[in-house]
């Protein structure tokens, strides 16, 4: 099983990568996101929503992660 901070990098990089259909797949079914200031969203599909408009306006995504921090919570990510 990976890492989380593993699972988070990989997220990172589906990212910068315009990769969408890789990356609602790190979301599930019953998951919530909320990009403050932005209202929450429920699903993948609403998450791919949110994100595509992002997308949309922009030429390229750049995450430049200086620390990463994480703890192993079961199966979760924090």
């Amino acid at each position: 099983m990976a890492k989380n901070t593993d699972i988070i990098l990989a997220f990172i990089t589906a990212c910068d990568g315009k990769r969408m259909d890789e990356v609602v797949g790190f979301f599930t079914d019953d998951c919530i996101y909320h990009n403050i200031p932005m209202a929450p969203v429920r699903g993948p599909e609403a998450v791919r929503q949110v994100l595509q408009g992002f997308l949309d306006v922009s030429d390229q995504w750049n995450w430049i992660v200086h620390h990463i921090a994480g703890r192993c919570l079961g199966d979760a990510a924090v």
